[in-house]
């Protein structure tokens, strides 16, 4: 690919992550979603009844908002909290900063099983890994596992199970087809130690928070959508269930095209899981997972933002197609754009390996 092209992608993704990151900095604008995984652990040692009551949580945050800035609500499984715990035990301050570190590091050492470091600079200034990094999302740390789990399926195949099936714990709907890719590619211990991690993680969070903390769970997931569209979320949407919203499909084709969706999900991961490329793997099981979610925004993207530099940098012409979708324009297509772009580029080859 010509090297204008590739510095012109980057200094789009440069230029429209500052663009994002000016609004959050803003006087009294600083909202990080770590408050709502901070609070959450906090309610969980003395309050989680308040834990999935939206407005609950909105109060018990308002040293950091107000209500009229809408609600900030914990739809994460009881699972999650296992791994949010420990952060709540500290000042919110101290939290963020680890929790920022831990997931940069652990999304560094991953995305290098994949990309060069010039492809993982390049990854970090995608709008996608800042904004995750800037309100402290899971993405990073959900999108390590699935860098490192793929790389580690044939090596340490129990090991990838364990990673996979945290986390799946932490953010089901990030993982929710790897039992599929399992499958099709037979990695039949990894599939056992996936799914033993996720019914002990379950367990366990049954035993010190009791069942009734799954079935609030689920109520708050069904009342989820009403205050995405209420936040003016679905507008950054990258699913199609969020473009039905934006776009006011009739719920015949809203349902048909989610459908659709779910399908494309499915032969992406069978498809990518019969290829040897682990890179490829990798988009399939993240873009795959993601065309099944109904819920998803660009931080989501953070598993497939390295492969993507990696193959915009990779001097093949459709490497530009992941170019878009790390520039974080791309929007609902960003997916497709690296999948079409996996079609044809594989990291494996040694004109990939950029250092």
């Amino acid at each position: 690919m010509n090297r204008i092209t590739v510095i012109a992608l980057t200094l789009i993704a440069v230029v429209h992550s500052v663009l994002l990151l000016l609004p959050q900095f803003q006087p009294g604008a600083f909202r990080p979603d770590f408050s709502v995984f901070w609070t959450g652990a906090r309610l969980v040692g003395g309050n989680a009844h308040q834990i999935y009551d939206a407005p609950a949580m909105t109060a018990a945050q308002s040293w950091l908002t107000s209500a009229e800035n809408g609600l900030r609500p914990f739809v994460y499984p009881p699972t999650a909290l296992l791994f949010f715990r420990p952060f709540g035990q500290m000042p919110f301050a101290v939290a963020f900063v680890a929790w920022t570190l831990l997931s940069l590091t652990a999304f560094v050492v991953a995305a290098r099983c994949f990309s060069s470091r010039n492809a993982i600079i390049l990854a970090l200034a995608s709008p996608a890994i800042v904004l995750s990094l800037a309100t402290g999302q899971t993405s990073l740390l959900t999108g390590s596992a699935i860098m490192g789990g793929v790389a580690m399926l044939e090596r340490r195949p129990v090991f990838a199970g364990v990673l996979l099936g945290a986390a799946a714990a932490l953010k089901p709907q990030a993982l929710i087809l790897v039992p599929l890719a399992l499958l099709v590619g037979r990695h039949w211990r990894t599939q056992f130690a996936f799914l033993t991690t996720g019914i002990l993680l379950s367990v366990l969070s049954i035993f010190i928070w009791g069942k009734g903390l799954w079935c609030e769970w689920y109520r708050a997931v069904l009342q989820f959508g009403s205050i995405v569209t209420d936040l003016g979320l679905n507008t950054d949407g990258i699913t199609v269930a969020m473009l039905a919203k934006v776009a006011g499909w009739p719920a015949w084709l809203a349902l048909g095209g989610q459908l659709s969706a779910i399908i494309a999900g499915f032969v992406i991961v069978i498809w990518g899981f019969r290829q040897a490329d682990k890179s490829t793997q990798v988009v399939a099981l993240a873009a795959g997972s993601l065309f099944c979610a109904p819920y998803a925004l660009m931080y989501d993207l953070a598993a497939v933002i390295p492969i993507a530099a990696a193959l915009l940098i990779s001097g093949r012409p459709t490497g530009i197609f992941a170019g878009l979708a790390l520039t974080g324009l791309a929007g609902v297509a960003a997916l497709p754009a690296v999948i079409v772009s996996s079609l044809t580029v594989r990291l494996s080859d040694r004109t990939a390996r950029v250092v």
